[in-house]
């Protein structure tokens, strides 16, 4: 006889595999954190197990994956939910968030973790502020996570200054490095909140990583590509993306701030209009004219060789963007 610390019987079984075979009904068993055993109902009786869970013909899958989350504002749920986006950030959530704390974000985020194991949910990717205290929540529930402290080029109600944002990253990466559940990111806001210096300088802890090559060539044979990823070679390439993806950014910017009729700003602003208003209401609609002929040239970028496709690339962004500009005037 086999034997499992934990065996789940009578489910319908999704393994995801390769071949994408399912078991219906199935079984599943695991010892330790590892899945040891899969397979028909038929062969559940050859093992033994310290604890049996009938699933009763639930479905049995690979855990889901949040990949884009802020945890810990579980605990701004329902705060001036009825308001527009810029209104509900500015006037009420950004100064409830310079009040957080490391127990704050600690609580609200075991929160976040207990309602997605409810659905199902066993890992997700977090940018936030006070992020070693999400790495303990994620940890203390049980959940893999992929944290990292927002870098902003103003000061966070975390550490203060940029350069201790970076200290403070570092310190997340050593303590927890080895830990089977819990990866830090280095995790810059945005191009249009963080300075080309900050997000240069940000690329630097990943890619002094002895693994970063064989990451890279892990996930690009995912996606299907063929061939060798040369770690070096391609590193100037891939600081090229940063920079063409950045330039294009800022030209998106800038170009709303100078595309803009001259009187709107002070009109809004004489009007009574936040800052944010006038960026939804005056800037927006003409940061879209400068983003959507430039698309089309990044998604090239993304998909062919970098060493020659992003100077060319860079070149069309540039060149169309100058005729976008030229459209609005």
């Amino acid at each position: 006889m086999k034997h499992a610390d934990i065996l789940i019987i009578d489910a319908w079984v999704l393994t995801m595999d390769a071949q994408r075979r399912e078991f219906n009904p199935g079984y599943l068993a695991i010892n330790g954190s590892q899945i040891t055993a899969a397979g028909p109902m038929t062969e559940a009786a050859a093992w033994t197990a310290a604890r049996t869970l009938d699933a009763k013909g639930g479905i049995v899958l690979p855990g889901l994956i949040n990949t884009h989350t802020h945890a810990a504002m579980t605990c701004f749920r329902g705060m001036a939910d009825d308001l527009p986006l810029m209104d509900w950030l500015q006037d009420h959530i950004f100064p409830a968030e310079a009040r957080l704390d490391h127990d704050q974000v600690k609580t609200g985020t075991l929160l976040a973790c207990a309602e997605m194991i409810l659905s199902g949910t066993t890992c997700f990717c977090d940018m936030y502020l006070f992020e070693d205290a999400v790495a303990e929540a994620a940890h203390q529930a049980g959940m893999r996570a992929v944290v990292g402290e927002v870098l902003y080029d103003f000061p966070s109600p975390n550490y203060g200054p940029i350069e201790a944002g970076f200290a403070y990253t570092e310190q997340m990466v050593a303590k927890w490095r080895d830990d089977p559940l819990i990866t830090i990111a280095v995790e810059p806001h945005s191009p249009y909140l963080c300075a080309p210096d900050l997000l240069r300088r940000a690329g630097i802890p990943v890619l002094r990583r002895p693994s970063g090559g064989a990451a890279i060539q892990a996930l690009l044979q995912a996606v299907g590509f063929e061939g060798t990823f040369d770690f070096n070679k391609r590193l100037a390439g891939s600081l090229a993306l940063g920079l063409i993806f950045g330039a294009f950014a800022s030209e998106v910017f800038r170009g709303a701030f100078m595309a803009v009729p001259k009187g709107q700003i002070e009109a809004g602003i004489a009007a009574g209009m936040t800052r944010w208003q006038v960026f939804r209401r005056i800037r927006f609609p003409q940061m879209l004219r400068f983003a959507i002929p430039g698309l089309g040239n990044l998604w090239m970028v993304l998909l062919k060789d970098t060493s020659l496709v992003s100077v060319i690339a860079l070149d069309e962004l540039m060149r169309e963007t100058n005729v976008a500009a030229e459209a609005t005037q």
